[in-house]
């Protein structure tokens, strides 16, 4: 077994031992980002006892969003997003219009309610679903855009900049597929709101002169958001060797915190995976 298979291993087994023990449900911070880890792993290694396991821990967290909140970062969004990508590969059954339904009617009635997150990343997860084409994909760009454009008109309602970021994503998605002039009138009409600073809701990486500890955490954190924003990941800058070093020591002073998706073990497996390091 090489290095790399041997990290893969060691964050597959120390998630199945501990994923319960994590508070939180979400993508970025909990049980979903290592359920996500977990299935790319039993596709990776044809390990049964792993793909079963993945799958107990997402039948708990899809009955868990009845009171869960909208957001991309620890919400139903987030969900949303890896189980769509989950279906779109083929690692679990499914089509992604029939299982994700549930989830598209949930956060477009959040919305209409101002129930959204400060930072819209939801708009993350309606930019992952316009390849599956919904029966009424339509509908539910004209009532997004309506509302984002409504939104960015009201004088009370400034958008911020991560707001502006999202959007400016969402609406660069929606122009990559052929979609009615009046849809596209309404992108246009939204773009003159959202030009602005930056280019993505990336996490940035922590100072220089971090430990080397902190630095890998610092590089899986703003690497993972360049994976599920389908942009290029810059080089990694560390060995396979260093890599199962960290992981080893991680697991010396080991918190269910640490496997995270966003800056922990279960974000390092995942860039392994998804980027053949």
């Amino acid at each position: 077994m090489n290095t790399r298979e041997k990290i893969l291993r060691m964050i597959a087994n120390t998630s199945i031992m501990y994923v319960y023990h994590i508070k939180e449900n979400g993508l970025l911070h909990g049980k979903t980002g290592v359920m996500y880890y977990l299935y790319l792993y039993a596709q990776h290694s044809g390990d049964e006892i792993c793909y079963d396991f993945a799958g107990e821990l997402l039948d708990g967290l899809m009955n868990s969003t009845v009171n869960a909140p909208s957001s991309f970062e620890e919400g139903i969004a987030g969900l949303g997003w890896a189980v769509g990508r989950l279906l779109r590969s083929d690692i679990v059954g499914g089509t992604p219009n029939s299982v994700l339904a549930t989830v598209d009617r949930r956060l477009v009635e959040a919305m209409k309610h101002g129930a959204w997150s400060d930072l819209w990343n939801e708009l993350l997860y309606f930019a992952g679903r316009m390849g599956d084409n919904p029966a009424d994909i339509g509908e539910i760009l004209k009532t997004i855009l309506s509302y984002l454009l409504w939104q960015a008109r009201d004088k009370n309602a400034e958008l911020s900049s991560s707001r502006k970021r999202a959007v400016r994503l969402y609406i660069s998605k929606i122009k990559d597929f052929d979609i009615p002039h009046e849809i596209m009138g309404l992108c246009r009409q939204l773009e003159s709101y959202v030009i602005g600073e930056g280019t993505s809701n990336a996490q940035q990486m922590s100072q220089d002169d971090n430990p080397v500890a902190g630095q890998i955490q610092s590089v899986i954190s703003s690497s993972v958001w360049n994976l599920i924003l389908n942009e290029l990941m810059p080089s990694f800058g560390f060995s396979m060797d260093g890599l199962l070093e960290y992981v080893e020591s991680r697991q010396k002073c080991f918190t269910p915190d640490e496997l995270k998706l966003s800056g922990g073990l279960a974000g390092l497996g995942t860039l392994l995976l998804s980027h053949n390091l």
